[in-house]
This record gives structure tokens, C-alpha cells and sequence, in this order.
């Protein structure tokens, strides 16, 4: 899982704790690309890969930009699967396992999840206004719409999954 983090330690902060905290698949590593953060974000990510054997830091003395840091994190990641993933993403119980299912069809080569912000067909209508409000409607939602998928024209960034053999043939991000 890679996340490229630019400032608003606060949101990488929560980011993390819930992908701590609600990540069941096994043997996930977190790399978190950090692009000259002045917020205190560098010495909390550095507070996280000390106290946890599966996240990995890069802090970058510039602004590398978005593709840029996602690659740097794409060259040290060891698993099968890559997710990019954006910092003030807040991922629910559970989240990773269902995207990857799909990715087991050598015809999908990329997978996202639905959202209650974006700007195309991935964004769903949500009764929440709470965290936890929001945590128990996804585990219904992902009950509800399980193993369920549909083709997207353009699939927004904030949360993608992918095949290494995927990624090795694509190349990384311009």
C-alpha cells in the first residue's frame, strides 16, 4: 500500500490509524512517500515505521509530486499486489480483501472501490456523518454489493489496486 503524503499531517495521521486498524489481509506493508512536508508530517511517519515492522518511509527533501513519490514507493514495494492510496482516504474493515478478488481475472488490470466523494459513476450517495457511522455502512454496503464490479472509464486515484504483472508491463506513472 503506498501513499505519497504532502502536509495535513492530521488526515495521514488518520489515514494510518484506520489502515492499522481495519486492513485483515495478510501481509500487507505500507510504504509512505513523503514530498517535503514542513508540518510535522516527516517526524510522524518516521514515529510509525519505528514502532511498525510493516510500514516503510521515504521523506523527500522536495516536492517530487504525485506520480513521481508513487513511483519511488512502486520500487521498493515487495507484493503481488500495489495499491496507491491517498492520505485522506479512510478505508473501512475490511477493505482490501474484495479489491483484490477481482484482480485474480487476468482480463481486469486495475480495481478502485466506490466512494461517497468523487467526481464520476464510482461516487455512491451515504446516509453517514460520522466515522463510525461511515465504518458500519461500508460493511453492509460490501455485504450487500459482494463480488459485485463494473467498468469505469476513468478510475480516480485516490484508492487503486493492481497485479504486479500489471504494473512491471505498464511501467510507472508519468
Amino acid at each position: 500500500i503506498i501513499i505519497v503524503t504532502y502536509k495535513n499531517v492530521d488526515l495521514t495521521q488518520l489515514c494510518l490509524e484506520k489502515l492499522l486498524k481495519n486492513t485483515t489481509y495478510p501481509n500487507y506493508e505500507i510504504i509512505v512517500v513523503d514530498n517535503d512536508s514542513r508540518d510535522g508530517t516527516a517526524n510522524y511517519l518516521q514515529y510509525m515505521e519505528e514502532r511498525y515492522e510493516n510500514i516503510k518511509v521515504i521523506i523527500n527533501s522536495n516536492n517530487r509530486g504525485f506520480a513521481a513519490a508513487n513511483n519511488q514507493g512502486l520500487t521498493i514495494a515487495t507484493g503481488e499486489y500495489l495499491v496507491l492510496l491517498n492520505n485522506d482516504t479512510v478505508t473501512p474493515r475490511g477493505w482490501l480483501a474484495p479489491l483484490l478478488t477481482h484482480l485474480k481475472e487476468k482480463e481486469i488490470g486495475l480495481v478502485g472501490p466506490v466512494t461517497n466523494f468523487v467526481g464520476n459513476e464510482a461516487k455512491i450517495n451515504v446516509p453517514y456523518s460520522t466515522l463510525d457511522e461511515m465504518e458500519h455502512f461500508a460493511t453492509q454496503h460490501m455485504r450487500q454489493y459482494e463480488g459485485k464490479i463494473f467498468d469505469i472509464k476513468v478510475l480516480a486515484m485516490f484508492c487503486v489496486a493492481m497485479r504486479r504483472d500489471v504494473y512491471e508491463m505498464t511501467g510507472p506513472l508519468d
